[in-house]
């Protein structure tokens, strides 16, 4: 981009609803949904290079956010399913993960529909999406908090003492709007929306 709009663009449909994008070793990575993919796109090259795959049925394990902490890639994704959106199916909920690609192990498990995981301080911040929460975890994937956002949770960063959450409108609600909900992490109590 550049003071007039759009200067230039590059396609690359090898890349099926991507969801995330995270600058990591010299260029950016996406996430992919629909192959259960993070890519890297190398600059100038015409196609992205395959980092990781998690499954090859389309959208089994609905991977979506990706976070750096201590120099290693992580992704989440919404659980370790064998069928095309299995994760939308009754009683799958709590399966979610986040996975360090760099050790090849999931570092956070049981979470309901992960989005936008956050290393601050030595906890884990976590959108838990179904729960309409913001998760404070320990290191080892303790929970220790929750607080009640009451939307569908995505979109999550720090402003000094507080967290600003993303919430999805209700879809089923045509006057609803999305909003993005104040966390102070002291309390834990969302003081503002």
């Amino acid at each position: 981009y550049d003071a007039r709009g759009v200067r230039s663009y590059q396609r690359y449909d090898a890349i099926r609803d991507p969801h995330d994008v995270r600058w990591f070793d010299g260029a950016p990575h996406v996430s992919s949904s629909w192959d259960d993919a993070v890519w890297r796109i190398e600059p100038g090259a015409d196609e992205p290079t395959l980092v990781w795959q998690g499954s090859t049925v389309p959208d089994a394990w609905h991977l979506n956010s990706l976070v750096v902490v201590d120099d290693a890639l992580h992704v989440c994704a919404f659980g370790h399913f064998e069928r095309h959106k299995g994760w939308k199916v009754d009683g799958q909920d709590g399966v979610g993960f986040v996975r360090d690609l760099r050790a090849g192990r999931d570092v956070l498990t049981g979470l309901s529909h992960p989005h936008t995981p956050r290393w601050r301080d030595g906890r884990w911040y976590v959108c838990e999406s179904t729960k309409g929460s913001l998760t404070e975890l320990d290191a080892d994937g303790t929970v220790r908090r929750r607080a009640a956002v009451r939307r569908f949770t995505r979109g999550l960063t720090f402003v000094g003492p507080y967290a600003l959450v993303g919430g999805n409108a209700h879809r089923e609600r045509d006057e609803d709007r999305g909003e993005v909900a104040v966390v102070d992490l002291r309390t834990f109590e969302v003081v503002e929306r």
